[in-house]
C-alpha cells in the first residue's frame, strides 16, 4: 500500500474544492471495496477512509487532465457543428440561386461559407498553430495547443501535457 503522505501532495487545491469531494469519496469507496471485498465504506475506520482518499486523489490526478481535454474537444466539436447548423438555415431562407445566376459560381460561394463555417478565423494567440485542411491533422493540432496551455499554464499538469505532446510528435527519427 503507498504511504498517503506520498499521495497527494501535489493536489492540494481538490482537497479543498467541495465539487470534487463527492467524485473523490465515490472512487476511493470503490477502491476500498474492490480491496475489502467484505467491508462497506460506509463501515470502513477514519484511518482507512484517510487512506483511500490518498488513492483517489492519486486517480483524479490522472482523470481530471483526461477530462479538461474531452471536454474541450467536445465543446469544439459542437461549436463546429453549429455553425454548420446555422449556415445551412440560413441557406435554407435564401431559397435557391435566382435566375440568371451561374450554378457554378453560387456553388462556389456556398462552398466558401462551408468552409470558414467549419474552419473559423484563428484567434490572436499565438500558440495556436495554423489550421490544416485535413480534418484528423486539425483535431490533431488543438489538442497540441492544448497541451502547450498545459505546460505554461498548470504546473500540477506538466508531467501529463509533456507526453501528451510526445505521444502526439510520434515515434522521434534517428539523426
Amino acid at each position: 500500500m503507498i504511504p498517503r503522505t506520498l499521495l497527494g501532495k501535489h493536489l492540494r487545491d481538490i482537497h479543498g474544492d467541495p465539487a470534487n469531494s463527492p467524485l473523490r469519496d465515490l472512487i476511493a469507496a470503490a477502491i476500498y471495496e474492490h480491496n475489502q471485498p467484505l467491508c462497506r465504506w460506509t463501515d470502513a475506520t477514519q484511518h482507512n477512509r484517510d487512506d483511500y482518499r490518498a488513492q483517489a486523489d492519486a486517480v483524479l490526478a490522472v482523470i481530471l487532465p483526461s477530462a479538461r481535454i474531452t471536454a474541450t474537444l467536445a465543446r469544439m466539436s459542437e461549436a463546429d457543428v453549429q455553425r454548420v447548423i446555422d449556415l445551412y438555415e440560413r441557406w435554407v431562407k435564401a431559397g435557391p440561386p435566382p435566375l440568371g445566376t451561374s450554378m457554378s459560381r453560387w456553388w462556389d460561394e456556398r462552398l466558401v461559407e462551408l468552409r470558414a463555417a467549419i474552419h473559423p478565423p484563428e484567434t490572436d494567440d499565438a500558440t495556436t498553430p495554423t489550421t490544416s485542411l485535413i480534418p484528423q491533422d486539425r483535431a490533431l493540432e488543438r489538442v497540441e495547443a492544448l497541451a502547450y496551455r498545459w505546460e505554461t499554464a498548470l504546473p500540477a499538469d506538466l508531467p501529463y501535457a509533456r507526453s501528451l505532446r510526445a505521444a502526439l510528435a510520434g515515434p522521434s527519427e534517428p539523426s
